[in-house]
């Protein structure tokens, strides 16, 4: 008995050891198998003089404990003075250029923008005037140039600094929360909240964004895009839409926090295997299970690829009976349309036959009451390559509800030199009063309000809005305003009237669509202390409210003043190639 027990025994211990030495050449990425060296610096300040944060401290020492199980080399800083900051920067910088591999910087506590550029507030400061931020505080774009200049394989910045800036209210070029950064090369930046929005400090022992970020980083498996992606959700979920954390990267490989399965398994000493055990009963025994397991995938993946093929059919199906409810709304609104014609055609032939019945006296005026609505407010039976409208023809159309990640595909045409591109503009996130979103050619991210108006694009942030819609948009109505900024070494000034000149029916590659035509006109001037240029700007944009957008826009402007001054003349097309994604 004591013989067979043994061979058990050695039979399961080496099976196991098989599985785990498989399961883990799978899983782990080539990457990640290697000795890579992990540098992290993680900060956490939370005795502020004038606005103490209860859990920057707490979430930076969480931070750390989870990065060392992790692998990471950590240094830690809490309330640290901006001495002791620049310090432990330079010896995470000392670290990072002897080991490269990957490099991590963590800081949770205050933070601001100033002329979009970011500082983090050490303890102890005295700041009362907003050109001492820069002489007090730690500018987050150093770090990120020291990390870059290190070389390392992935560089990762995690900014929990987004909280309310307790100096904000008396500096002139300070907003809200932080300002975004371009991402050099292999690199992830991450933000508690989106850029100009204010994340919260968190009512339990971490503040809301490291408390989902320290649950992620722990899963084994999950790249680092997934772990971001999870805490975006989760706390935008909890937060009821009111923070949502946001990203920009541009990582080249690939890399996971917890790449490492640990299973615990005591290998039985060679003395104990069983006599008369020989290496071939083994094999035999190792390629009989390997065999069976080969053939359990198998079962698996044929249900995964039963599922798959159940789902597409559920969507398909989910698909053709959204067509048929939208084409049935569309019959709806055209019959109600065509009745409301007949009813104004009915009314106005019995005035006349009363008029004309009447010989000795000319025939009375229709009153206000049976006067025929004017021709925008007549709905045109639509086509069925146009999209359901969720709005009635000629009444005023209000804002559009956005929401992320919806996506609209315009072709742009260079009427100069006939040059086309392909733009898709994807809205990255929406908070309760600003959107944000991201061209595919590489551009910056553009802020707006909730009212289409721009507010910001890339590093140029307008005094005032641009091109200042709105709403609710009807036709006739009229306005103007002024924008200022600063652009190429120099002031731009530029003065606005916009009139919507009525609807339209207009037709671009993504289909026929009722439109408002909104005519913007301007005249600009940019000073400059080598020159000055001026010119006139014609904006002329048809607003879809199907779309929630224009899907069409033409924009003419000339150029006048010093022959060596840039040209700042521009003759674009814009026009929608795709229907949008809501």
């Amino acid at each position: 008995m004591r013989t067979f027990t043994q061979y058990l025994q050695y039979l399961l211990t080496t099976l196991l050891a098989c599985a785990v030495l498989s399961a883990q050449a799978q899983t782990r990425p080539a990457a990640a198998t290697g000795a890579e060296n992990r540098i992290a610096l993680v900060i956490g300040n939370s005795n502020y003089k004038d606005a103490p944060l209860a859990n920057p401290v707490n979430d930076a020492t969480a931070i750390a404990k989870t990065l060392q199980g992790l692998g990471f080399k950590v240094i830690l800083r809490t309330n640290v003075s901006q001495s002791q900051m620049r310090q432990a920067v330079r010896e995470f910088g000392d670290e990072l250029h002897a080991g490269r591999g990957v490099g991590l910087f963590y800081f949770a506590g205050h933070g601001m923008q100033i002329n979009n550029r970011n500082f983090l507030i050490p303890v102890g400061t005295d700041i009362r005037r907003e050109y001492e931020v820069e002489d007090q505080s730690l500018d987050a774009g150093s770090v990120l140039s020291m990390m870059q200049s290190a070389r390392a394989r992935v560089n990762i910045v995690i900014l929990d600094a987004c909280r309310n800036n307790p100096f904000a209210r008396s500096f002139r070029n300070s907003t809200v929360g932080l300002a975004p950064m371009q991402a050099p090369a292999g690199t992830l930046l991450a933000y508690a909240t989106a850029p100009g929005e204010v994340a919260s400090d968190g009512a339990g022992d971490n503040g809301l964004y490291t408390q989902h970020l320290l649950n992620n980083m722990r899963l084994p498996g999950l790249k680092i895009e997934d772990v971001f992606k999870n805490v975006r959700a989760s706390v935008r979920q909890e937060s009821g839409g009111k923070q949502t954390p946001w990203e920009n990267t541009s990582l080249e490989g690939e890399f996971y926090f917890n790449v490492n399965i640990t299973v615990n398994i005591q290998t039985a000493p060679a003395t104990t295997a069983a006599p008369g055990v020989s290496r071939a009963d083994i094999e035999s025994a190792v390629s009989a299970a390997l065999a069976k397991r080969e053939q359990g995938e198998s079962a698996r993946r044929q249900v995964q690829q039963l599922e798959i093929e159940r789902a597409v059919q559920a969507a398909l199906k989910k698909r053709e009976e959204e067509a048929a409810t939208a084409q049935s709304a569309r019959q709806g609104q055209d019959a109600q349309a065509a009745r409301a014609a007949i009813e104004r055609l009915k009314q106005e032939l019995e005035e006349l036959q009363a008029a004309s019945s009447a010989q000795t006296t000319p025939p009375a005026a229709p009153s206000a009451s049976a006067k025929p609505a004017p021709p925008e407010q007549v709905a045109l039976a639509a086509p069925s390559t146009r999209p359901a409208p969720a709005f009635a023809l000629g009444q005023p159309v209000a804002k559009p509800d956005i929401a992320a990640g919806a996506q609209w595909r315009f072709q742009v045409t260079d009427l100069y030199s006939r040059s086309k591109q392909d733009v898709v503009v994807e809205v990255q996130s929406v908070t309760e009063n600003r959107i944000y979103t991201q061209g595919t050619q590489g551009a910056s991210i553009q802020v707006w309000d909730r009212h289409w108006n721009l507010l910001r694009d890339g590093n140029i942030e307008y005094s005032s809005p641009y091109p200042a819609l709105q709403f609710p948009l009807t036709v006739g109505k009229k306005w103007s305003n002024e924008i200022k900024y600063e652009h190429m070494g120099g002031n731009w000034r530029q003065q606005n009237t916009a009139n919507i000149v009525g609807w339209e029916k207009v037709t671009v590659p993504a289909g026929i669509f009722d439109v408002l035509k909104i005519e913007i006109r301007g005249h600009w001037q940019h000073d400059h202390v080598r020159y000055a240029t001026s010119g006139t700007l014609t904006d002329v944009m048809y607003y879809a409210p199907q779309t929630g957008n224009f899907i069409k826009r033409e924009i003419d402007r000339t150029s006048y003043g010093h022959p060596n001054a840039p040209s700042q003349a521009l003759r674009e097309r814009w026009e929608l190639t795709g229907v949008p994604s809501r």
